[in-house]
């Protein structure tokens, strides 16, 4: 196992009963202590790294921590933690865009629920062997900058004497995400327009 260290300052590693301070710019070459399995590396202040077996508050724990700086790799609280390899974490896999048509509604006395059709570009297939966890989110330009507005979104008001609520959602399985939208309305009669928006989305992959 070799540690690099390309800052200058030292770097001590401890191999639990013995401590080696590195000058700055050495490769260190080292074994596991066989005692207990596991090694710690620290910078100026605190043990930062910590490879191997570990015991905390009664708790046996086998892999790798980063701690904050400031804080001691043996002691430190998950939240104090950068890094525990025994904590899964989401990696992003894919990330796209989709243009949603733009497409008008037909207001009539009474409420009305009108489900826009999903276009084939809202449609996006994924090859993560499995249903994934999706963020997806509308992409607004403009007043004070770029927002973004997650999904599902809601919004409603009034025009002229006819109320609406208009929904953006997004559906996930095995194979695909599904991006669609819906309007209720009650009022006069009319049309309403909607679509023209971008939705961003960015599809996720546990790993361990």
């Amino acid at each position: 196992m070799t540690f690099m260290q390309n800052t200058p300052k030292p770097l001590d590693v401890n191999l639990n009963e013995g401590m080696s301070r590195i000058s700055p710019y050495q490769t260190y070459n080292s074994g596991v202590d066989t005692r207990s399995g596991s090694m710690a590396a620290r910078d100026e202040y605190s043990q930062r790294v910590m490879i191997g077996t570990h015991i905390k508050d009664g708790v046996p724990f086998y892999g790798m921590k980063v701690s904050k700086p400031g804080y001691d790799v043996l002691t430190a609280s998950d939240s104090e933690l950068i890094f525990n390899s025994n904590q899964n974490i989401y990696k992003i896999v894919s990330v796209g865009t989709v243009v949603m048509p733009t497409y008008t509604v037909t207001r009539s006395a009474g409420w009305k629920l009108s489900s826009v059709a999903i276009p084939p570009n809202a449609v996006v297939t994924h090859n993560v062997g499995g249903v994934p966890v999706v963020f997806a989110f509308i992409k607004v330009t403009g007043g004070g900058g770029p927002t973004r507005l997650v999904l599902p979104y809601t919004d409603a008001g009034v025009v002229g004497t006819a109320a609406y609520f208009h929904t953006v959602s997004i559906a996930v399985n095995g194979t695909s995400l599904e991006i669609g939208e819906s309007h209720l309305t009650n009022g006069d009669v009319g049309v309403m327009t909607g679509g023209g928006f971008t939705v961003e989305y960015w599809i996720l992959q546990e790993t361990s």
